[in-house]
């Protein structure tokens, strides 16, 4: 009888083994899945800020450009009446666009854009202009919005 008590002392051991191990890995696998989602969201919000900061570098490019090699439309800019500016700088900011993905293996949906742009003011005498930007960037669902004041001297 003494065997028989053993043998089932030694079942039930095992078996609670077993149950523990089993916790264990559930849950490890759920610590991992629920790390992985944290670890993609963050991503996705880090890709979605550089979207929007591309937004702003490209509409710096485009200053720059524009100032070295067409100073006319930025006097026009810079010398526009109060009710003229808002249209002036939406069409400014009208072709900073990103450019169409060539990639159609990635479902990947991005974009930026230009949501703000003016011109807070001009110093000609240090031929420099503080302008003020907003730029939303996108990337999978996620947006993200930055608004910097730069000051730009030509």
């Amino acid at each position: 009888m003494k065997q028989n008590n053993k043998k089932g002392m030694a079942l039930a051991i095992v078996l609670c083994v077993i149950v523990c191990l089993g916790c264990y890995i559930v849950s490890l696998s759920w610590s991992m899945a629920n790390s992985r989602n944290r670890y993609e969201k963050t991503l996705n919000n880090r890709k979605a800020y550089f979207m929007a900061r591309s937004g702003i570098e490209h509409l710096m490019l485009k200053i720059k450009t524009m100032q070295r090699h067409c100073p006319d439309t930025m006097l026009a800019l810079e010398k526009a009446p109060e009710e003229e500016k808002n249209l002036l700088n939406s069409v400014f900011t009208g072709d900073v666009i990103i450019p169409p993905n060539k990639d159609f293996r990635k479902n990947d949906k991005y974009e930026y854009r230009i949501n703000e742009f003016k011109i807070e003011s001009v110093d000609l005498e240090n031929s420099s202009l503080v302008l003020e930007m907003e730029s939303v960037g996108k990337y999978g669902g996620y947006s993200d919005n930055i608004k910097r004041l730069v000051r730009i001297s030509r």
